[in-house]
């Protein structure tokens, strides 16, 4: 399991989400207005790679970030340099 500073979202799953909410409400606008019909599929295929580029380019918050644990009892073999 994660290890979270709190339940609420990150910046980044955040920022995915709206995208797709803001795609699906643009996509029905085109469709209300102007009579243009976006399929299903393609607004859907529009909200994954879209909400994905928009999560993978926002920052993590500083808040957002967990320190890795210490390894404790580490082999010797492992990083040594000899």
């Amino acid at each position: 399991m994660a290890n979270l500073n709190s339940l609420k979202p990150t910046r980044k799953v955040a920022s995915g989400g709206l995208t797709g909410a803001v795609i699906t409400v643009c996509c029905w606008i085109l469709k209300d207005r102007w009579r243009i019909e976006v399929p299903g599929e393609v607004v859907a295929a529009l909200t994954t790679v879209v909400g994905f580029a928009i999560a993978y380019l926002v920052p993590s918050a500083a808040e957002d970030l967990v320190a890795a644990p210490a390894i404790a009892n580490e082999p010797s073999g492992v990083g040594s340099s000899s």
